[in-house]
Parts: C-alpha cells; structure tokens; sequence
C-alpha cells in the first residue's frame, strides 16, 4: 500500500508545524522531524485543527502580499530544525558561475518554491508543498519569490523595493552573492524550461533573465 502524501505548512510561531492530508482541510500540528515520518506513512495520534484556505493571490495591490510576507519572516526567524535537508550550496552547485555556490551557504530552512499555489491563505498565510527544502543562505527565498511577484504581474524593480521593506535579509544581502545565485537561477529555469517546455516554465525562465538583467544594471 502506498504511503500517503501529506503538505506541510510552516506555524513557527507555534514552534511546530501544520500537516495536511491531500483533499482533507484538517490539519495536526506536529514538529517538522515527524513530518518526514509522516510521509513515509506514520500516524501521529494528534488532534486535528481545522484550516479553510484558498491560494494566494501574488497580483500587485493584493492584500495577500501582507500575509505571505508575515509568513516568510515568520520563517526565516525560526531556527532550522536539526535534520537531513539539501545544502543550497549543493542543490546549485552544478548550475553556478565561476563565483561557485560557496555565497549560497547558510543555516536558514528555506522553502525555496513559493509559487502561488503553494501558499494557502485564511487569516494569515500558510506555506505548502515542501518539495524542496534547503539549507541555505536566508536571501534566497525572497530571491526565489521575486521571479513569483513578477510572474503574477510586478516589474523586476517593484518587486525588488517590496521585498527589500520587508524582509530584513533580502535588504543586508551581499550584491555579488545575489549576482551568482541569480544566474545560477535562470540556468535552472533554462534546463527546467528546456526539458518540459510548458508556458509556465517558460514564463519563469524569462523572469529570471529579465531580473537579472536588472540587478546587473550600473544602477544596482
């Protein structure tokens, strides 16, 4: 019997974490190693939390943004739990510069695929889908949400002063460490682009080359 999926979405403020099982809007609260288990299909006997949400709405003026800012610093602020992730010096090694991955190192826990569909909103903001997640350099997921901003309609230039407002690592990151994640970014977006030519995926490619021809720029 195959074990069942679950989504995880990220409660630090609770020092826990929020479980969901597909098609089901209730939830349990249980630490994020016990989330590894779960989707190897342990039960954890723990008490559900009802959650009704929709997917975030990213579009400039959305009172969504609010919210999923919230979460993000939410995340970034809470320690990395003590388990086996990908290092984001590893997971871009094969894509990086000749500046390497080594400005990618850090001890953030970082979602790194905020897409809209992967954050749920109600009264707040709630991170899904944790296909991939690293251990890393605290910049990159506001990195990663950008190319997400401009995709749902902001310019490389708004989405670079909202998240510079917001969120305090994004404001203190090292430009040239932007610079090589940046490209090794859109030659992720390339190959990924490449090997399943949907739109979407296009799309994305095309943000990332266009960001990063803005972050290059003098004025940068």
């Amino acid at each position: 019997m195959p074990a069942p999926a679950y989504q995880l979405i990220v409660s630090p403020f609770l020092g826990e974490y929020l479980v969901l099982r597909p098609g089901d809007d209730n939830g349990v609260q249980i630490p994020l190693a016990r989330y590894l288990e779960l989707s190897r299909g342990a039960s954890t006997g723990a008490e559900d939390e009802h959650l009704v949400s929709r997917h975030a709405d990213y579009a400039p003026g959305s009172p969504d943004l609010s919210l999923i800012a919230r979460a993000l610093v939410e995340l970034q602020d809470a320690p990395c739990p003590n388990i086996e992730l990908k290092r984001a010096e590893d997971r871009w090694s094969g894509y990086a510069g000749p500046a390497g991955a080594g400005p990618f190192v850090g001890d953030t826990l970082l979602h790194t695929d905020l897409a809209p569909d992967n954050v749920l909103v109600n009264d707040r903001a709630h991170l899904v889908d944790w296909a991939w997640p690293t251990r890393g350099a605290a910049w990159i997921d506001p990195a990663v949400l950008i190319l997400r901003l401009m995709d749902a309609g902001h310019t490389a230039e708004a989405a670079d002063a909202w998240s510079r407002e917001r969120f305090r690592s994004w404001a203190t990151a090292p430009h040239a460490a932007v610079t090589a994640f940046g490209e090794a970014n859109a030659r992720t977006w390339d190959e990924i682009a490449r090997n399943d030519p949907q739109n979407w995926k296009r799309r994305m490619a095309l943000h990332a080359h266009a960001w990063l021809t803005y972050w290059r720029a003098p004025s940068k």
